[in-house]
């Protein structure tokens, strides 16, 4: 069986390789399940075609080069490599060409079944992409400095709306969090398989609610009642 499912994916690379998009869609079952993190999901012949179709488009020398495969029974691991131009005649996932060089790898998990592919997951190296292509800075780049600084004082900022959780009772920790002269009170209440969140407080105190659960267990539900809101002072 390995044989047979490696014969298959070393064409269905080469057609992606030759950008042969009838080759490469024929090597699909009708319901198989394309996986690209982050990017797509396609079904079948039809769908898998869609997608290299756009990505063609918009790389139209786009060249994908196999580095090593490995094959176990019906699944078969791809290491792969690929360059191109982004200056094609349409956009990329919603973003217009740059005419940016790119070079990028990735893995494929690939699954066959009865002569053709049923499942793939791809993981792409997207974040090295959008910076080749502009959409984020360069790395180490005077740029990025800038962008990381924004962030990091956005999150330091929101950490300010809810304060470190106290604890008010055995198994049971307050934390209280909003806005000056309107706090909400937040309630985490141990329980066998973690913390139960008893009122959800406001959506800037998510990330700190979160926080505090997993320290002590991991979040298991969350309850809605009524929120209560107290004067500060």
């Amino acid at each position: 069986m390995a044989t047979g499912a490696l014969d298959l994916v070393n064409r269905y690379f080469d057609a992606v390789g030759r950008r042969d998009l009838d080759a490469l869609a024929a090597c699909w079952a009708q319901d198989g399940a394309e996986h690209v993190v982050g990017q797509i999901d396609a079904v079948g012949p039809s769908g898998v075609r869609a997608w290299f179709g756009e990505l063609f488009a918009a790389f139209p020398d786009m060249e994908i080069r196999v580095r090593e495969t490995i094959a176990q029974d019906d699944r078969i691991v791809v290491l792969w490599s690929g360059s191109g131009t982004f200056a094609g005649t349409s956009a990329y996932q919603g973003i217009e060409p740059t005419g940016a060089r790119v070079e990028i790898e990735g893995l494929d998990l690939l699954q066959v079944s009865h002569g053709h592919i049923v499942r793939n997951d791809a993981f792409p190296d997207g974040l090295g992409l959008a910076r080749q292509i502009g959409l984020l800075p360069a790395h180490g780049s005077p740029a990025e400095e800038r962008l990381t600084k924004a962030f990091n004082a956005r999150t330091r900022a929101l950490s300010h709306v809810a304060a470190e959780p106290q604890r008010i009772a055995d198994g049971v920790w307050l934390v209280r969090g909003g806005f000056p002269r309107k706090l909400f009170n937040v309630y985490l209440i141990e329980d066998s398989d973690g913390v139960t969140v008893f009122d959800a407080g406001i959506r800037a105190m998510t990330n700190a609610i979160a926080a505090a659960a997993v320290t002590r267990g991991g979040l298991s539900r969350v309850v809605r009642g009524q929120l209560e809101a107290a004067a500060d002072g």
